[in-house]
This record gives structure tokens, sequence and C-alpha cells, in this order.
């Protein structure tokens, strides 16, 4: 009974990579307009890009 949820849409998928192409800038903005701040805002920003580049690309996640 353990069925696999189904992956995502095209549409959503499509969705996901626009999302994580926009935490890809906003990753370098927030890097280059207050590079004393650290890599709080960056990395955050950076592992939802990874995790929606995934969902993109294989429809689920995690990866399997």
């Amino acid at each position: 009974m353990s069925a696999d949820p189904p992956p995502a849409r095209p549409l959503f998928r499509k969705f996901a990579a626009g999302v994580a192409l926009v935490c890809a800038v906003l990753a370098v903005v927030f890097r280059v307009a207050n590079p004393e701040d650290g890599f709080f805002a960056p990395g955050i920003c950076l592992f939802v890009a990874v995790v929606m580049a995934v969902i993109a690309s294989t429809g689920r996640w995690p990866p399997r």
C-alpha cells in the first residue's frame, strides 16, 4: 500500500524552474548588496533554489 505520489504536473515543474531562477538571482543580490551580513539569506535562497531545481528536473522531492 505504499503507493508513490505522482510526479508534479508540467505547469508546476515550469513554475518550480522559475522560482529556482528567481531564488538564485536573489541569493546573488543579497550577497552583493550586503556582504557583511554573511551567508544566512543567500544560503536559504540557494537551498530553495536547489530544491526547486530538483522538482523542476525530476518532478519529485526528495529525488529518487
